[in-house]
């Protein structure tokens, strides 16, 4: 089962929240859904987490 979720910017001043990104959810596996110049890219969004956290130096 697929269920796709719109994340929108909840911070912007717009009367209608931009959109962002997507969350795909295949089977229980969470993907964010970015568009780029060459179309849409699915990351695992662990790997986003994991990422941040490296960032943020929590890990």
């Amino acid at each position: 089962m697929t269920k796709r979720l719109c994340i929108r910017d909840t911070g912007s001043d717009r009367k209608v929240k931009p959109r962002v990104m997507d969350v795909v959810i295949i089977n229980g596996r969470i993907l964010l859904e970015v568009k780029n110049t060459k179309g849409e890219v699915q990351i695992p969004l662990a790997d986003v987490i994991r990422q941040i956290e490296q960032a943020a130096g929590t890990q």
